[in-house]
């Protein structure tokens, strides 16, 4: 009797230790899965700041070349305004040359 009840109670027991184990084992599939959803979040979110990292390199590297391109374009524009300044000087002083020739005359 003591050997059959001892038996049962040791069944009872298998059962619940498989039980737990079934449980523990549905928990772990279910950890795994949640730990691999994450994972994947995380490196989507890394590719994803990638891309922006690259968009925004690439708009900085337009911006620099844009800004040299009109860097370039200043130092043109103010070589041909030197050279016209230069001319309409070298103009302005023949004009008061003569007019200092024609008054001289004139006096």
């Amino acid at each position: 009797m003591a050997q059959t009840r001892t038996q049962q109670q040791l069944d009872s027991t298998n059962r619940a230790v498989a039980a737990l184990g079934e449980q523990v084992t549905g928990m772990s599939s279910r950890l795994d899965q949640s730990f691999e959803n994450f994972t994947g979040a995380i490196n989507e979110g890394f590719a994803v700041q990638d891309e922006r990292q690259r968009t925004t390199q690439q708009q900085i590297e337009v911006l620099i070349g844009e800004s040299q391109q009109n860097i370039r374009q200043h130092r043109d524009f103010m070589q041909r305004f030197d050279a016209i300044t230069e001319t309409l000087q070298s103009l302005l002083t023949q004009v008061l040359t003569r007019l200092n020739q024609l008054w001289d005359r004139a006096s």
